[in-house]
């Protein structure tokens, strides 16, 4: 009978079973076979059986079914569920299959449970009817010699089956009984008489002695026998019947997974509900709110839980009063759960009420909306990024492409070209600007962020900052006072000095964007051996509170949509967050809308790390003063037109003679022939790219610095070139000052 997992049972052996069976895979949840029709194997047990999204689960998380697995056998479990807007209640019992498989029926007890109080309303009217009404319903069929009995003659005589022959029935019989049963049997089938008798019997399943008063008599066809049988201890079976029936319900009672409870209301003169007597309660309920039910039973729900809401007492007493049955989900404070309530009455004046924990199903439930909700918000904040980015992007290539038209435009003044060319020049950075920042944050994102760790003075670093900016903003300083703090301490410290300048940069670039008057300071707060604090403070248009929490967040702004009165791109601060964060330090920021803000930026010292003598000053500030003795000779490799022409005028205007190569092979071949001062390498060439050409000049001329210029700027990258030997690296698109500083680096004699 029983296959592999997937098909673990016969289907014409479920097909033949009387009741509704259903074969479960107990670890996927999913219905593998059934005679149901209602179902389509593949389905989700506990949805399409009990209604349920989630998997039917006991307070230790634990499949209800998969008892049946601990258990090895068999196991049996009572489980509540709405469907169509009723509360029903289902034993489940399962055998197990396999160690994957279980083979589960139900049986539905709503109607029982509805009726259980009814019941004992109804007790004492039910005797009494047993007293006047006790029998059993027979019929004999003369042709085939066979008596068939209703269940309550099968209780009378004590027998398993409902149809038996007339030789096992006149076998009940007493022996003093037997030929009387036995003549009035033959008086009615002969002589077409009905009878009424009494006489006794033993009843098979016990031995115990029975009074009978049996009526029959025959069908208008004479084919068929039929009558009642009357037991003198009806009521006694009737008990003993009550008496099982209540200990089934009680054992359901005490084994319900949900905190079970019966009730009375209790009213006032007018029949207003006051309170609620409990009448009894479950081992669940005893459990889930900790008191016993000693302490519970037959006191009101108000002392008992003094706290209850006012509109839990309103619910129970209109499901009392109506007997509509009522369902909500509520948060209990005393026992910290969110639980779901069922609620109704067996009869008018009582209510019965099945709570069940759903925190985990409610806290799942608001984790969803919560993802929804970022789900949204990230959507727009997308929307809001690329329209953003469009904008700020298109807004300097405007300004680039329209100049550069006019600059070949007939009949300009020298005067135009040079505004023209500024603006142009501006446009370009602005863009690069944007570039830089969203390859910052992306490595920064990706913890690809290289930290160059070395002592510097922050004196220095501060001057160096303050006079770029007055440069920057000399029309905004007409009206805005600016000043830097030093400090008057040693001012060493061992740091990323590139990263601090941006961080720092990105702070007061914020600061003269969001003041129109008053006054922007920066500096140092304070210093000490163990850390260093760096301020910048405005009186500009400060950041709202509610703002505050994500301003250090990519792509978001204090102003966002198209009605913003600055423009940016909302990076700034979260590069100073990410660089700050890779230096171990923290940003602070103290702002009040309308009366400016101050940031300040902590970072470790590492005092111990400093070296006794003050770094070298940068030789950038003396290339003025120094003269080049001797013609030194630049080999370019470079194929793009544009690229060629512009190294080639740097080059010249600093006095150096250049050579370029498109063909990677040739200027190798140039060098061996000539040598080089320097060589200024591409890293995209038609033949051979420039990392392997680096790597053969390295090896032939290990003295010859090589710079390598690529549009590719990411880490990766980086460490691709200084893997194939290169001594510096230049990013893409380049201006002529950052062509200089390498030519001061490497072609200007140390002082």
């Amino acid at each position: 009978m029983l296959k592999n997992i997937n098909n673990p049972m016969s289907q014409e052996v479920l097909d033949a079973l009387p009741a509704d069976y259903y074969v479960i895979n107990i670890h996927e949840k999913k219905i593998l076979q059934t005679n149901d029709k209602r179902v389509t194997p593949g389905d989700l047990c506990h949805k399409v059986l009990f209604n349920k999204n989630e998997p039917c689960e006991n307070s230790c998380n634990s499949c209800l079914c998969q008892q049946t697995h601990i258990s090895n056998n068999k196991a049996a479990f009572n489980i509540s569920c709405e469907k169509e807007g009723e509360l029903k209640y289902y034993r489940v019992r399962s055998s197990l299959i396999n160690e994957q498989t279980v083979l589960v029926t139900l049986d539905d007890e709503t109607e029982f449970l509805k009726k259980k109080e009814a019941f004992e309303f109804n007790a004492k009217r039910l005797e009494r009817a047993e007293q006047l009404v006790q029998f059993g319903y027979w019929e004999y069929d003369l042709k085939k010699r066979r008596y068939t009995t209703s269940l309550g003659g099968q209780l009378i005589y004590g027998i398993k089956t409902n149809r038996v022959s007339f030789n096992e029935v006149q076998a009940f019989n007493l022996e003093e009984d037997k030929a009387l049963f036995k003549r009035t049997f033959i008086d009615m089938t002969e002589n077409k008489k009905g009878f009424d008798i009494k006489y006794k019997i033993k009843r098979l399943s016990d031995g115990e002695i029975r009074t009978l008063r049996a009526i029959g008599n025959l069908n208008s066809n004479e084919t068929l026998a039929f009558g009642i049988v009357h037991d003198i201890t009806e009521k006694e079976k009737i008990q003993q019947i009550r008496k099982e029936h209540q200990e089934y319900v009680t054992l359901l009672f005490e084994n319900m997974s949900s905190a079970f409870a019966q009730h009375r209301i209790v009213t006032n003169d007018e029949g207003e509900c006051v309170d609620a007597i409990i009448m009894d309660v479950n081992p669940f309920y005893e459990e889930f709110f900790n008191l016993r039910k000693e302490d519970v039973k037959n006191r009101s729900i108000r002392e008992v839980f003094p706290h209850v809401e006012e509109e839990w007492m309103e619910r129970f007493a209109n499901v009392a009063f109506t007997g509509v049955p009522g369902n909500f989900t509520e948060y209990i404070p005393w026992v910290d759960k969110y639980v779901e309530v069922a609620v109704y009455a067996p009869q008018k004046g009582y209510f019965v009420t099945s709570i069940n924990d759903v925190s985990q199903r409610v806290k799942s439930e608001k984790e969803l909306k919560e993802a929804k909700e970022k789900a949204v918000e990230s959507d727009r904040l997308k929307t809001l990024f690329l329209t953003n980015m469009s904008h700020e992007i298109r807004t300097p290539l405007n300004g680039i492409l329209g100049f550069s038209n006019l600059l070949s435009q007939p009949g300009l003044t020298n005067e135009n070209r040079l505004y023209y060319g500024k603006i142009i020049e501006n446009s370009g950075k602005r863009l690069m600007t944007i570039i830089d920042d969203i390859i910052d944050v992306s490595m920064i994102q990706s913890d690809q962020i290289e930290i160059n760790y070395r002592a510097f003075d922050v004196n220095e670093l501060l001057l160096e900052i303050y006079t770029t900016h007055r440069k920057l903003n000399d029309t905004k300083l007409k009206r805005i006072k600016f000043n830097f703090k030093s400090t008057n301490v040693s001012s060493l410290i061992y740091s990323d000095r590139a990263k601090i300048y941006q961080v720092l940069n990105n702070l007061l670039d914020n600061a003269f964007k969001f003041t129109q008057h008053g006054k922007i300071n920066f500096g140092v707060a304070s210093i000490t051996d163990e850390q260093v604090t760096f301020f910048v403070k405005d009186t500009g248009v400060g950041i709202k509170k509610e703002k505050q929490q994500y301003i250090f967040d990519s792509f978001r702004q204090a102003e966002e949509g198209q009605a913003r009165a600055y423009e940016g791109f909302g990076l700034g601060l979260a590069i100073v967050s990410g660089i700050v964060e890779k230096l171990n330090g923290t940003v602070e920021l103290n702002s009040e809308y309308g009366n400016g803000a101050e940031f300040k930026v902590i970072l470790p010292r590492n005092n111990q790390k400093i070296a006794t003598e003050r770094s070298i000053e940068n030789r950038s500030q003396h290339v003025a003063e120094k003269q080049v003795m001797n013609r030194k000779r630049v080999v370019s490799f470079e194929d793009e037109p544009v690229s060629i022409n512009l190294l080639r005028t740097i080059v010249e205007r600093k006095g150096y003679d250049i050579v370029n190569f498109e063909d990677a092979g040739e200027g190798i071949e140039y060098i061996r022939q000539n040598s080089a001062d320097l060589v200024l390498m591409d890293v995209r060439l038609p033949k051979m790219n420039g990392y392997d050409a680096t790597r053969i000049i390295k090896q032939e001329f290990p003295e010859i610095p090589v710079v390598i210029q690529t549009a590719f700027a990411m880490l990766e990258d980086r460490k691709t070139a200084f893997e194939a030997g290169c001594d510096d690296l230049i990013a893409k698109p380049y201006t002529v000052d950052t062509i200089n500083q390498k030519l001061n680096k490497y072609l200007v004699p140390d002082d």
